[in-house]
């Protein structure tokens, strides 16, 4: 396990299309990775600590200069604010890590036992559905793959987290990836898969359904509105018996078919569920 507070952070200014020091000691910035969110303001103290990743100074060393700099804050709180805005500035791009990502641990994924399950962070999905891109997969049957997965979009709903995107490996393989796109309504109670790929079907059902339940847990930390997300959709042409029989040993029931749902003579529609113990 690393040490976080030995971690060292460097600005990465390449991945800035510009930035503007304001008189008030903010810094407005355009990501380059993210030139959707437009201008983008750091206040005085994320300045500050982002003129700190110098490629030298570890999280440690920061939180003591924050200590020195704001008298009266306790250790815990700095702690917290800093690994808080340093992941923010990862996520825009605007810092690297010169050792071992330490936000991975913390922030995107557990182990279990013989197993890791993980949420796929940006770059990572990019990789990984070009790599699986030839290899069998499933897609919502809604969307067209080859727009709605086109990089740049889907940097964007990942970065908003609009769609996560999860992997589980067991005995270092990796035997699945999913991603979930919340359905959005008053109250969010449910999600439904995007994305689907599997490499073993043999993976045992216990650890299926600990790594699908740590899949919402972790979407409800992300965001405070899926805290009560009860029930995962699975929509999946009607072409593809094998599938469905996996999908049931692994507890998702069949909740019912929409015929002719794309068009005159298109494969139907089969919805899948699993429930989300509470």
């Amino acid at each position: 396990m690393i040490d976080i507070m030995k971690s060292i952070p460097k600005f990465d200014e390449q991945n800035l299309l510009y930035k503007r020091l304001e008189q008030d000691g903010s810094l407005t910035f355009l990501s380059k990775k993210h030139p959707e969110t437009q201008q983008m303001k750091l206040n005085e103290t994320a300045r500050f600590i982002l003129d700190k990743c110098d490629g030298y100074h570890t999280i440690g060393e920061i939180v003591n200069e924050i200590l020195k700099e704001y008298k009266g804050a306790t250790k815990e709180r700095v702690i917290e604010d800093v690994i808080n805005i340093l992941h923010s500035l990862w996520r825009f791009g605007l810092i690297r890590w010169l050792n071992e990502n330490p936000l991975l641990n913390l922030f995107y994924q557990e182990r279990c036992e013989n197993c890791v399950f993980k949420m796929l962070y940006e770059d990572e999905v990019i990789d990984v559905l070009q790599r699986l891109r030839e290899s069998p997969h499933f897609v919502n049957p809604y969307i067209d793959e080859n727009v709605y997965y086109a990089e740049m979009l889907l940097r964007q709903r990942v970065f908003m987290f609009m769609e996560m995107f999860f992997s589980l490996t067991v005995d270092g393989k990796n035997v699945l990836t999913i991603s979930f796109s919340p359905l959005l309504k008053v109250e969010v109670n449910s999600a439904t898969v995007g994305y689907f790929y599997c490499e073993d079907y043999s993976v045992e059902l216990e650890i299926i359904m600990k790594f699908l339940q740590w899949c919402v847990k972790k979407m409800s930390e992300i965001n405070y509105l899926l805290r009560d997300i009860r029930r995962l959709f699975f929509c999946l042409k009607n072409d593809n018996e094998i599938l469905f029989e996996k999908l049931e040993k692994w507890n998702f029931r069949y909740a019912g078919i929409l015929k002719e749902e794309l068009g005159r003579h298109t494969p139907d529609i089969i919805i899948f569920h699993f429930d989300i113990k509470k």
